[in-house]
C-alpha cells in the first residue's frame, strides 16, 4: 500500500515529510515528486509507485486520482489556518529576492521571480499596498496564490479562479481521505496517522523550512487581512470545516450534507475490452460522482464522471461523463459482466451490468 501525502504549501509539509523519512527510511520515500520526470510518464510512474511506500508532492488530488488507484492508498492532508498560510507563502515568495537566494530562485519559473521582485518592491504590512497588490495579480501569479487549500483539493476540471461550488468539492473531497488535520495541531494529527498506519507516533517534531522573517506581515493585523481577503476567503470557509471535526482520526468526517442518491441520473453507455464509459451526475449537487468499475463483481477501477462532453454540457451545463481505458490484464474479457456503482454504495447506474461483447 502506497502513503499519498498531498503536500499543500505552506502546511508544515516539511516536517510530514521529515517524520517519515525518519520512520521509513530514505529509499522508501519518493518527496517532491511533482518535479520528477518519472511521475510524468505511465511506465517510470508505475515503477515509483512500486518502489516506494511514501509519496509526497505539491500535487493537487485529482492529478493523485487520475494516475494512481487511491483505492489501494492511503491518502491524507494538512490544512493550515489560511490567515497564517497566506502570510508564510508570501513572505516564502518575497525571501527569493534576497541577494543570498539567486541560486534558489534560478531554480524558479520567470514568473515567480516577477511575483518575488514586485513584492521586494511593497511594504508587505501596509494594508493599502497588499490590496493594490492583490488587485493586480496576474493570471499565473492569481493561481498560486488564490485559495490555495480548496484548489488542492477540489474536484471537477474547473482550472480558473476558486468559487463557491470548489468550496463544496474540497469539503467533500476532505471527508475522503483516509485522514486530514491541522497545522495548528500536528502533533497530535500526525500521531493519528501514524497509529492507523501502524507506526511509532512522533514524540517531538522537527520545524522543517519554517520561515521566520514576514517582512512585517501578521495575521492577527485585522487590516491586512481584509486587504488579502480575496487571497482566503474560500480556504477559511474549508478550514472551518475541518477543525469543527479535528477530533476524528484517522478519517474525520466534515460537516457536509449527505449526498442524496434519488438524485442519481446517469448511465453505462459501452463496456468494451477497451473502454468502460458513460455518465452520472446528481441533481443540484456540483460534485462529481465518483464510480466503482467491478468486472463479475471486482472492483478494478475507480472514477469520476468530471470528464468533458459536448451532448452533456448543452444538456446539464456541467461535464459529468467517465471514461476508464481498460489496462492490459484488467479490463473485461468477452462475456464478461460490467458493472459501475457510486463508490462506497451498491447503487448502479443505468444500464448496468452490461454484458461485454
Amino acid at each position: 500500500m502506497n502513503i499519498v501525502f498531498i503536500h499543500i504549501a505552506k502546511a508544515a509539509g516539511s516536517t510530514v515529510n521529515r517524520y517519515f523519512l525518519d520512520r521509513l527510511g530514505r529509499e522508501r520515500c519518493a518527496l517532491h515528486i511533482e518535479s520528477d520526470l518519472a511521475w510524468r510518464d505511465d511506465e517510470a510512474r508505475a515503477r515509483l509507485v512500486t518502489d516506494k511506500t511514501f509519496l509526497s508532492g505539491h500535487i493537487m488530488y485529482r492529478e493523485f486520482r487520475d494516475k494512481l488507484d487511491l483505492g489501494d492508498c492511503f491518502t491524507f492532508t494538512f490544512l493550515r489556518d489560511p490567515r497564517a498560510q497566506v502570510v508564510s507563502h508570501l513572505a516564502w515568495i518575497r525571501r527569493l529576492a534576497e541577494s543570498a537566494e539567486a541560486a534558489r530562485l534560478a531554480a524558479h519559473p520567470p514568473y515567480i521571480a516577477r511575483l518575488a521582485g514586485k513584492l521586494a518592491g511593497l511594504d508587505l504590512g501596509n494594508a493599502g499596498q497588499m490590496a493594490g497588490f492583490v488587485a493586480g495579480l496576474g493570471p499565473e501569479e492569481h493561481a498560486l496564490l488564490d485559495n490555495p487549500q480548496v484548489r488542492y483539493l477540489r474536484g471537477g476540471r474547473n482550472q480558473g479562479p476558486v468559487n463557491e461550488g470548489d468550496v463544496q468539492s474540497a469539503k467533500a473531497r476532505l471527508g475522503r481521505l483516509d485522514a486530514f488535520g491541522v497545522v495548528e495541531e500536528l502533533q497530535d494529527g500526525l500521531a493519528g496517522i501514524a497509529r492507523a498506519l501502524g507506526l511509532a507516533p512522533p514524540a517531538t517534531l522537527p520545524s522543517e523550512n519554517v520561515q521566520e522573517d514576514k517582512y512585517g506581515m501578521s495575521a492577527a493585523d485585522p487590516r491586512l487581512m481584509a486587504a488579502l481577503h480575496p487571497l482566503i476567503r474560500h480556504d477559511l470557509e474549508l478550514y472551518a470545516a475541518a477543525v469543527a471535526r479535528r477530533a476524528g482520526w484517522p478519517g474525520a468526517a466534515v460537516d457536509i450534507p449527505p449526498l442524496d442518491y434519488d438524485q442519481l441520473h446517469g448511465h453505462l453507455d459501452q463496456a468494451t475490452g477497451r473502454v468502460v464509459s458513460g455518465w452520472a451526475r446528481l441533481a443540484d449537487m456540483p460534485e462529481p460522482v465518483a464510480l466503482d468499475v467491478r468486472v463479475n463483481g471486482e472492483r478494478r477501477a475507480t472514477v469520476t464522471a468530471d470528464r468533458p462532453r459536448p451532448d452533456l454540457a448543452e444538456k446539464f451545463g456541467r461535464d459529468c461523463a467517465f471514461s476508464w481505458p481498460c489496462e492490459p490484464g484488467r479490463g473485461p474479457n468477452a462475456g464478461d459482466l460490467v458493472s459501475v456503482v457510486v463508490s462506497g454504495t451498491g447503487i448502479e447506474l443505468e444500464g448496468s451490468p452490461m454484458r461485454c461483447p
